[in-house]
């Protein structure tokens, strides 16, 4: 089911399927009407609707002192009984930053926050000259509101071939500076190539692909997640062109590639819902007076404008102030209450469900994700858990759904082997009572090893079984689950990357390590 399928004609822009940010997966999806709004597919296992909802007054201000009472949520025009209210006040996220200004070591400091801002560069989709404008706009967001920022903040540039982390969650404005700083700009050559083609393609699915790694490795984590994304948006494309049949994985006759595409729109766009993601997209190019058609919006920009919108966010574009776009993201997304329910409707047969939240005061706005497609979830086969496993292995990003730390010492012999040793957050595990009182917590470890030359070396999955005895799981909660196990060392491995995932909740949590010298050997 496409929304405005209409205009899958002769010149279809590709950029089109994003207005629909979530196409169902399963063949009753495709019974609804265009008319019907874009949603995601919510999983059966959790059974509970959360929603970030942005409420404004008619100037744009955000109203932060509103009750239960005020809000009422309808499902397929169905009243819900809220379960879950918080305030825009209430929400306060413990989370990790590393700090690494003095270079010779990292130490990790806490920061509590209503939620996180990630800001992206999109130097794939967008001319040098703007991609240098987007980097000179963050600069100066930085600098006029550092140095301590009001949110944690990643930043993080897609380049040409790549999903670049520059820093991971810091507040402070200095280290984000100096990291923009020493990362060197790259001239798009893939952005600069004729349109219509299959390169135009490629960039839509990297682009596709970059948000689900960014999605992927929020999941589970803290509460509202707010990206912010400075570019053109993404390529607008020709499924007419015979060319395109030829495109780097959507190879195929014209059916399957629209078939691959909204596969792929819909998977990306449910891993941006469950992860709480809120995109809010600020073009580089600025103000333009070209005459009638100025104020139009790219084709791009129209796709990721309608993605804002879907998601709870905003589209910014045709203005000069880019940075203060940027300051009133950050604003907006922090200033948010989160609603949840549970379905009166128990029948999850993928069919889609209309939310709408209203207001009991007149004049105010709510913002939020306008529905879903209620699919039941797939069970943890190990052909799945194996895909969500490498997925975070490869991913650029860390994962911390489950909180790790690592420590390991290379052993002596050969081959090289390497005893690890993971404190797990014990609040994160997935815990099970069995007869005799006692509790387990099972989870599968891997770890990948990179060299100097990058290539890399993927260990055995190991399937790790963590107990506690009866009578003192409340008393040793707090205090972290150790998991040991070893695993062969490649002698030229210059980097680790360790990924821990919960077999109960599907929780993930990474720790990227550099090893060391014959210091290290024991």
């Amino acid at each position: 089911m496409l929304r405005g399928s209409t205009a899958l004609g002769k010149n279809l822009i590709l950029a089109a399927l994003v207005v629909l940010p979530v196409i169902a997966q399963n063949a009753g999806s495709s019974r609804h009407s265009p008319q019907e709004a874009p949603v995601t597919t919510l999983r059966s296992a959790t059974r509970q609707v959360v929603l970030d909802v942005v409420v404004t007054d008619q100037s744009g201000r955000p109203v932060s002192n509103l009750t239960r009472n005020d809000f009422t949520i309808t499902e397929d025009k169905n009243p819900q009984i809220i379960a879950l209210f918080e305030r825009p006040d209430q929400h306060r996220y413990e989370i990790s930053t590393v700090e690494d200004k003095a270079r010779e070591r990292e130490r990790i400091e806490h920061s509590v926050s209503p939620a996180l801002t990630i800001l992206v560069i999109d130097a794939l989709n967008t001319e040098l000259q703007d991609t240098a404008y987007a980097r000179e706009v963050v600069r100066k967001y930085l600098h006029t509101h550092g140095p301590r920022l009001p949110q944690p903040t990643a930043l993080m540039v897609v380049t040409d071939s790549q999903l670049e982390l520059i820093h991971d969650y810091t507040d402070d404005a200095d280290l984000l500076q100096d990291a923009l700083k020493r990362h060197a700009a790259e001239f798009p050559l893939r952005q600069g190539a004729n349109h219509a083609t299959p390169g135009d393609l490629d960039r839509l699915a990297d682009t596709l692909h970059y948000l689900e790694q960014i999605a992927a490795a929020n999941m589970n984590f803290a509460g509202r997640k707010n990206v912010i994304w400075i570019g053109h948006g993404f390529p607008a494309v020709n499924l007419a062109q015979p060319s395109l049949s030829g495109a780097r994985g959507v190879a195929g006759p014209h059916g399957d590639l629209r078939r691959r595409l909204m596969t792929a729109v819909s998977t990306t766009a449910n891993e941006m819902w469950d992860s709480r993601l809120a995109i809010y997209t600020i073009d580089p190019q600025g103000l333009k007076a070209l005459g009638p058609g100025a104020m139009d919006i790219p084709s791009g920009m129209k796709a990721f404008e309608n993605i804002a919108a879907q998601t709870g966010g905003k589209s910014f574009f045709n203005r000069n102030d880019a940075d203060v776009a940027l300051a009133d993201s950050v604003d907006d997304g922090a200033d948010y209450y989160t609603l949840s329910y549970y379905p009166t409707n128990k029948t999850w047969d993928g069919k889609f469900r209309n939310i709408q939240v209203t207001l009991a005061r007149p004049g105010l706005e709510a913002r939020t994700r306008s529905g879903y497609y209620a699919a039941p979830d797939l069970p943890d086969t190990d052909a799945k858990i194996d895909s969500e496993l490498a997925d975070a292995v490869k991913n650029p990003l860390p994962y911390r759904g489950l909180d790790i730390t690592v420590s390991y010492k290379i052993l002596r012999g050969t081959p090289r082997m390497t005893r690890y040793v993971v404190a797990v957050d014990r609040h994160n595990l997935g815990w099970q009572a069995v007869p005799d009182g006692d509790r387990h917590c099972n989870v599968k470890a891997v770890v990948m090893s990179v060299s100097r030359k990058d290539p890399v070396v993927e260990n055995d999955i190991k399937a790790l079984v963590g107990t506690v005895k009866s009578g003192k799981f409340e008393k040793e909660m707090d205090n972290p689950m150790m998991f040991t196990f070893s695993a062969e060392l490649p002698a030229d491995a210059t980097r680790l990357r360790v990924v821990v995932r919960d077999d109960r909740t599907g929780n993930i949590g990474t720790a990227d390590l550099s090893v060391g010298g014959p210091a290290n050997d024991r």
